[in-house]
């Protein structure tokens, strides 16, 4: 039996997503342009479409309203990159090596930007990758904290103060597989996986932070930190507040994307967009988040 090569399944599942999508309306092109959102640390229990009466996700329940609303799947695989490169390359783990973060994705492995790019269309990609290996170059320890800088030294979170990129490869061993560590690598900062825009969380985020006069906002958020007011699983909200969060950052450069090539022919355009973490970015709404008040609203409300 002849097997389909791997990206033409990619290519297959993709189409289906889409039909599956357009459910009964009649198709204005045959090639349809793609946008595709993805919340980060967003359970399935945290949607108001689901069931959730406490937390409010209009948007979110619109979209499933209006479309196809899964109630019966399954996932690739639950860690944070081994997912997005099932996602990307339709292929499961054992197949791409993405065996947990800050594993570097194959650069021959065909992914969703190559494929789509191959057949014409203009991609983007917004928001966490975390296929090109740690996402939070420059720091020296674990803790979110320090980026290379010591005590009295002038802030400067970007630019040549960023550095040590490294990554992981899965290799095979004697006594099995093994992560084997190496330097360089993409990390967040350079478009990689075939997308012809990139944005990531990283120092794209932190240059506009700085362009906005926050360079202390600048200093500590940065992809999964979104400069939380308590410790992990504790009660909290994002100190940044609505208007300099990452899903800020991320819907601009996205609309940004589309408005450009929004005049060209249909079926053109493909846009991948990941947002951060969905914590609540006011007090009053971490509250609302936590304890169910009607107050909260949904990031995807611009």
């Amino acid at each position: 039996m002849t097997k389909c090569p791997v990206h033409y399944r990619l290519l297959s599942i993709l189409l289906l997503v889409l039909v599956l999508f357009a459910g009964c309306r009649p198709a204005k092109s045959s090639r349809p342009n793609i946008l595709l959102i993805m919340t980060d640390q967003q359970p399935v229990s945290c949607v108001g479409a689901y069931g959730n009466s406490q937390i409010k996700t209009p948007y979110l329940d619109q979209l499933a309203e209006e479309g196809h609303l899964m109630r019966n799947f399954y996932i690739a695989a639950f860690p944070c990159s081994p997912s997005r490169a099932s996602l990307l390359s339709g292929r499961y783990l054992h197949h791409h090596n993405v065996s947990t973060n800050n594993v570097r994705m194959d650069p021959s492995i065909p992914v969703m930007g190559q494929i789509l790019g191959a057949a014409g269309y203009r991609t983007g990609y917004f928001g966490k990758a975390h296929l090109g290996g740690s996402m939070y170059v420059g720091r020296t320890g674990g803790d979110g904290i320090d980026y290379l800088h010591t005590p009295g030294e002038t802030p400067d979170p970007v630019g040549d103060a960023i550095r040590d990129y490294w990554y992981h490869e899965r290799i095979e061993t004697d006594s099995g597989w093994s992560s084997q560590r190496h330097e360089g690598g993409p990390g967040e900062d350079q478009a990689q996986l075939g997308f012809d825009q990139w944005k990531g969380g990283w120092k794209h985020y932190k240059d506009w932070l700085i362009q906005h006069g926050q360079e202390a906002f600048a200093r500590v958020a940065g992809n999964h930190d979104d400069f939380q007011s308590a410790p992990e699983g504790e009660h909290m909200f994002s100190q940044l507040g609505p208007e300099y969060h990452m899903a800020h950052f991320f819907t601009d450069q996205t609309e940004a994307f589309i408005q450009e090539n929004s005049k060209k022919p249909l079926g053109s355009s493909l846009v991948l967009f990941w947002t951060s973490p969905p914590g609540s970015t006011t007090e009053a709404m971490g509250h609302s988040f936590f304890v169910g008040r009607n107050k909260s609203s949904s990031q995807f409300s611009r």
